[in-house]
């Protein structure tokens, strides 16, 4: 699974996670029209507990 992080405008660290794979989590990132000055940034969390 993979997760996202940024930074909202309040200088908050937010985490988005769930993702089964990276580019699922870019188009997320793309969707939610992210600035770039938030740095998103996709991370690997291992297999989830219901990945085969």
């Amino acid at each position: 699974m993979y997760r996202v992080e940024w930074i909202d405008d309040e200088g908050n660290l937010k985490i988005k996670r769930g993702f089964k794979k990276s580019e699922l989590a870019h188009l997320w990132i793309e969707k939610m029209h992210l600035k770039i000055d938030s740095f998103p940034m996709v991370f690997y969390e291992g297999e989830g507990e219901n990945d085969d």
